[in-house]
């Protein structure tokens, strides 16, 4: 498979900051480690125009503008043409219109088979999103049926693909891969009078934080909220914490991976107040920090009752997930971190990485 060439497309890439960027940094450095042929074309921005090698991995980033939250680059048909070839394996990544669109036309164009991995399956958000119904009937739907194979990261998402888009073959179940750092990182004692919360990931309105901030007024236990991470609905965050008075909230913005995880080593517990996501990267990584986990009953993740307070995403469901977790006997706490733990283990990138090259070679 080494011969083989594989081309990642995705609309965003770190720098810049969101699940779905990091789970494709990580396959492709994954991959380029293991002796693939890798190489990731996606947008500039967060990221500097031009090509570049990081960690073994060549990244080429395209001009390109921000339209509805995607990232919209003209420049990707020409380069997929350039330089793409009819036995070239293209994985694209979906989360955003637009790049799915482009892959689908240069397919026809070349004649490639490509991969499509469904990170989600957006909402109605905004001035555009009435419409998206017929954005999924005309677009998204033909570009999912064309796929040589869909992936996906459940099994009610593989049940949505065939109730909404009549795609039921060659829809495959497939992991987020978690880094061997995670596992390895060691837990310090919080020595603050206050229950020290933390969330990482992008402020968007579907993370559900203006709630998890109300609800810091409303829960009995004194806490603290450490929010990592930037988006659209930071400055509205803000603001809702300068007029709720909602107590100690601290917004750190963007910070590197190994930040993040010093807060998953000393902070009481990891809080995912989200209304919907399929396979979350950051608690996979909190619950490989061994950080107990509150996130809401809206996450479609298996067995998240063994491995986490589960509320629901309402101000009053987050604040009693407060309560429930710091008034839980430490025998109890423990045996929910063991078992959060556990469960990540099955994510670790050396189980999961032959799995994804298993799926490409069977195209």
């Amino acid at each position: 498979m080494n011969d083989s060439r594989i081309v990642q497309v995705s609309a965003y890439y770190p720098p810049h900051l969101g699940g779905q960027e990091v789970a494709v940094q990580e396959l492709a450095v994954q991959l380029a480690m293991r002796g693939e042929r890798v190489e990731v074309v996606t947008s500039d921005l967060g990221g500097r125009r031009g090509s570049t090698v990081e960690s073994g991995v060549q990244v080429t980033r395209l001009r390109s503008w921000e339209l509805g939250h995607s990232a919209v680059s003209f420049g990707l048909l020409f380069w997929l043409i350039k330089n793409v070839r009819r036995d070239t394996l293209v994985h694209l990544h979906f989360g955003q219109f637009f790049t799915s669109e482009i892959v689908w036309l240069a397919s026809k164009i070349i004649g490639f088979n490509y991969v499509l991995q469904m990170h989600c399956d957006p909402e109605p958000s905004g001035p555009l999103g009435r419409l998206l119904p017929l954005y999924r009937k005309l677009f998204f739907g033909r570009e999912l049926r064309d796929a040589a194979l869909v992936i996906v990261l459940n099994d009610a998402h593989r049940r949505l693909i065939g109730e909404r888009y009549g795609r039921y073959e060659k829809v495959v179940v497939m992991r987020n891969g978690v880094s061997s750092e995670f596992f390895r990182a060691a837990r310090h004692t919080n020595e603050s009078t206050a229950m020290e919360l933390v969330f990482a990931g992008r402020l968007s309105p579907g993370k559900n934080l203006d709630r998890l901030i109300q609800a810091l007024r409303v829960a009995q236990t004194k806490a603290a909220l450490h929010i990592i991470g930037d988006g659209e609905s930071r400055e509205a965050l803000e603001e809702a914490v300068r007029t709720t008075g909602a107590g100690h909230v601290v917004f750190h913005g963007r910070l590197s991976r190994d930040e993040i995880m010093r807060f998953y080593v000393s902070c009481d517990a990891f809080v995912l107040p989200s209304l919907y996501e399929a396979q979350p990267l950051a608690l996979l990584e909190a619950m490989a920090c061994r950080i107990p986990s509150i996130t809401t009953n809206a996450v479609s993740f298996a067995e998240l009752a063994e491995c986490a307070v589960v509320v629901d995403p309402s101000v009053e469901g987050l604040a009693a997930g407060i309560d429930r977790l710091a008034s839980m006997p430490t025998s109890e706490r423990a045996d929910l971190v063991e078992q959060a733990f556990r469960r990540a283990q099955r994510h670790e990138w050396s189980r999961v990485l032959d799995s994804y090259i298993q799926l490409y070679r069977s195209l």
